[in-house]
């Protein structure tokens, strides 16, 4: 399976969402992808997960995620031994829209 995992949520078609699993120390080549889960429902995705052995799951070291509750929901059920590491992408993202719209309060005067 890997020390070192992802999880997110993509959509690979209009409208259909789908959570995927990736190991990261295969460095996109064969054998990156774990699991290919269609939907985003937390419950559904640890259903999914917990299928794989224990011992493999609690291998995992580290686990990178986005910042959404539901990921670290599912990765403290599925990967309890795992590290959560947040992208930071996902904090300057959404600092720069809350700071974007502090500005736009402060330009309009509303």
């Amino acid at each position: 399976m890997g020390y070192h995992l992802c999880i997110d949520e993509t959509a690979l078609s209009k409208g259909d969402l789908y959570t995927i699993l990736i190991n990261r120390d295969k460095r996109g080549r064969k054998g990156s992808i774990i699991a290919a889960i269609q939907g985003t429902k937390t419950d559904d995705i640890i259903a999914v997960l917990t299928k794989m052995p224990q011992e493999l799951r609690n291998q995992v070291k580290e686990i990178t995620l986005d910042m959404a509750g539901s990921m670290q929901k599912i990765a403290k059920t599925c990967f309890p031994r795992a590290m959560q590491v947040i992208l930071i992408g996902f904090m300057y993202k959404n600092l720069y829209m809350k700071l974007y719209k502090s500005c736009a309060l402060h330009i309009d005067g509303k």
